[in-house]
């Protein structure tokens, strides 16, 4: 029942991506225009051109670098004020009106901002930084939210300094969750930190090949290009299921 269950699946994503196929070839053969809706094709033998592009390899690289880091610098801020948080819950009170404000402005506003005020090279990194940080701090904190009252009542009894218990004990009971949400925020700081290189036109970065490809007007390296960080994303989505089926299983067993 389950074989059957998975295959179904399977059958269904299939025909999900055969269905994206299809309407891109209707639309190409409507549209009737190479240039701004090439062909699988010439998308296809664009895409073989990139995987062998050493450019392409080194500008892929340093956006994840560029990610890797501003998810780095996260953490630790996310861990801080998680910290705050359980020392004294109104504290975090303080943070609110910051994290909403960060929520609801818009990227392209503060990405132009922060490229004439930083830089192209600097900017990227703030601006991924100012998207990913809010997700990941109330990711952290819906996670501490979840911890058992049991645990709760257990600590206040242990005779330990806060700072054992957050790193000691807090911190292995939301691990996996702590894992779960830095690979969430991974998908979303790639997409984040493209788009501030396109703005920016950052050297070595994806987003400025994205630019050299609109200014150029190469639709088919354009297209080849967001197939590859669509891969890219689909294995982090991927990563993500499983860890949450590992978390579920966890909370079942506890």
């Amino acid at each position: 029942m389950k074989t059957s269950t998975t295959l179904s699946k399977i059958s269904f994503f299939a025909s999900g991506i055969v269905l994206i196929f299809v309407f891109y070839l209707i639309v190409s053969l409507v549209k009737d225009n190479q240039l701004i809706y090439p062909s699988w094709n010439s998308i296809f033998i664009s895409l073989g051109e990139l995987l062998t592009s050493k450019e392409i390899y080194l500008s892929l690289g340093m956006t994840l670098l560029r990610v890797i880091i501003v998810l780095g610098i996260s953490l630790v801020i996310s861990l801080l004020i998680s910290f705050i948080y359980l020392l004294k819950k109104d504290i975090f009170l303080i943070f609110k009106p910051l994290l909403l404000l960060l929520k609801a402005t818009p990227l392209a506003i503060v990405s132009v901002y922060l490229w004439i005020s930083l830089g192209a090279d600097k900017a990227p990194y703030l601006i991924t930084l100012l998207m990913v940080l809010p997700v990941m701090i109330e990711g952290f904190i819906a996670a501490l939210d979840e911890i058992d009252t049991i645990y709760l009542l257990t600590l206040k009894t242990e005779n330990v300094s806060f700072i054992k218990k957050y790193f000691i004990i807090y911190l292995p009971l939301i691990m996996p969750y702590i894992l779960m949400t830095c690979l969430q925020t991974f998908g979303l700081g790639i997409k984040v930190m493209i788009m501030g290189e396109y703005i920016c036109q950052s050297n070595n970065s994806l987003g400025n090949i994205v630019y050299l490809y609109k200014q150029n007007l190469d639709f088919a390296h354009l297209f080849a290009l967001l197939i590859e960080v669509v891969i890219l994303v689909f294995i982090v989505e991927i990563a993500v299921k499983i860890v949450k089926k590992k978390l579920n299983y966890q909370i079942k067993i506890n």
